[in-house]
């Protein structure tokens, strides 16, 4: 059942499916409350309704929030909210999982993870990827 979820889903980040993939084959995830951190992540939230009773996508600017309503318009159980990353409106331990994928990678993300840490439940999963460039010592990226 999982391969036909992950074979539908369309993630145009660096490392497309591969972060979701590996989150499924490796974690039996299942809770309450699932909360997205960043835009792009749309079909992860699609997948994640049959797991979760409550799956929220946060973005920090108002374009993203509008482009993440318009392509979850027929889909009224995902809420979609404008927030700082770093200062929740949610409670503390609120969520089983935060799925975030190139939005902690900032100046501010020392505050950011303080403030996951905070809404994460002592036994939730948090999964994050990052764009990241590596480089050997020749300067030539690998």
């Amino acid at each position: 059942m999982e391969d036909q979820i992950t074979k539908k889903i369309s993630i145009l980040l660096p490392g497309g499916i591969k972060q979701f993939e590996h989150l499924l084959e490796n974690n039996s995830i299942r809770g309450i409350h699932a909360l997205i951190i960043g835009s792009g992540c749309e079909s992860v939230a699609l997948s994640l309704l049959n797991k979760f009773a409550d799956v929220i996508i946060i973005a920090d600017d108002y374009d993203s929030v509008i482009q993440i309503r318009m392509k979850l318009k027929d889909e009224d159980k995902i809420k979609v909210k404008m927030m700082d990353y770093t200062h929740t409106d949610f409670e503390d331990q609120y969520f089983d999982l935060i799925y975030a994928q190139c939005s902690i990678s900032v100046p501010e993300r020392k505050n950011i993870l303080k403030e996951i840490k905070r809404i994460l439940t002592s036994n939730g999963l948090l999964c994050a990827g990052e764009i990241v460039s590596l480089r050997n010592l020749s300067g030539i990226c690998i």
